[in-house]
């Protein structure tokens, strides 16, 4: 299966987005915040692999490659008034891949970054929300104040009532293709049971089939921009990528469930067919790109 191809545009877009807002979790958030006086405590644990395919530099097929993507948060959101509330917390996302020999690419990456933000309602319709994600970017090869970034976004939502939401946004990071980004979305309950999330980086459908399953199908953006090792390309016979920033994205379209056990704790699985992975060093002009491939996927999440 040939790799779908998008312009730089387009890609850079959803790099962006990834890294920073998730426009529907960040919008349920501030919708439905903690009651005044109280924090809550928000966890998620994910484990997703994707099967062997083929990767390839151009027409050169290098060989198979896989991808295991463990993803760990933990935010704590405080309302400060009827209008007003903040959270912070901490991330991790490590993607490891399995690399074929003599392919230019590292075992894995990181991303552990600091989760900092605010969510103002000025109006009954209109709210803003901002988050800033400090932190390390990088294959941890050797850490480095260049392995630092600060993506951050900011996010206006009108609400036209409790089922129709709509959003804008504007996403900065500083080693992208575009440093700013930015675009619209949708959240539309138009059936009882039926929501359209029409929102990066997960676009979907949801239909709750009984109060405690919810299934949907849909599609997803994953990936980031993170700096490799001073001597990454060296190992690699490639020293023009020494300390290089290796755009990497991934392109997935599935379905799956969520059951909610209580409104504490949920578990939810997805399964589908990752349509594109693609390993990007722009500054070098260097493009690796995956075949499809399928995923399986499990998260665990909660709050107290």
């Amino acid at each position: 299966m040939r790799p779908v191809k998008m312009k730089p545009f387009i890609s850079c877009l959803l790099l962006t987005t990834v890294a920073t807002l998730d426009l529907s979790a960040q919008t349920w958030s501030a919708m439905n915040p903690p009651d005044s006086t109280a924090s809550r405590n928000d966890y998620r644990a994910e484990v997703s692999y994707a099967a062997p395919s083929r990767i390839g530099l151009g027409s050169v097929r290098l060989g198979d490659i896989d991808t295991l993507h463990t993803r760990v948060s933990y935010l704590v959101t405080t309302r400060t008034s009827a209008d007003f509330s903040w959270r912070a917390g901490l991330t991790w996302d490590r993607y490891a891949f399995g690399t074929p020999a003599g392919a230019p690419l590292p075992s894995s990456v990181h991303a552990l970054a600091l989760k900092l933000g605010t969510d103002w309602r000025l109006t009954d319709r209109w709210s803003v929300q901002f988050e800033v994600s400090p932190g390390l970017y990088s294959d941890f090869a050797d850490i480095g104040f260049n392995d630092l970034n600060s993506p951050f976004a900011l996010m206006a939502t009108y609400s036209v009532n409790r089922d129709l939401q709509f959003f804008a946004r504007a996403n900065v990071t500083f080693h992208g293709e575009f440093p700013v980004i930015g675009g619209p979305g949708v959240r539309w309950k138009f059936a009882d049971r039926t929501t359209l999330w029409l929102a990066l980086p997960k676009p979907r459908i949801e239909y709750a089939l009984h109060p405690s399953l919810t299934l949907h199908v849909g599609g997803e953006l994953r990936g980031g921009v993170f700096r490799v090792g001073e001597q990454f390309g060296t190992q690699h016979g490639r020293p023009n990528l020494d300390h290089a920033d290796l755009n990497y994205r991934e392109i997935r379209t599935g379905a799956g469930a969520r059951w909610q056990f209580d409104k504490n704790l949920s578990l939810a699985a997805e399964g589908g067919w990752l349509i594109d992975r693609r390993f990007r060093f722009r500054d070098q002009k260097l493009q690796l790109n995956g075949d499809g491939a399928p995923y399986f996927q499990l998260g665990l999440s909660g709050s107290f």
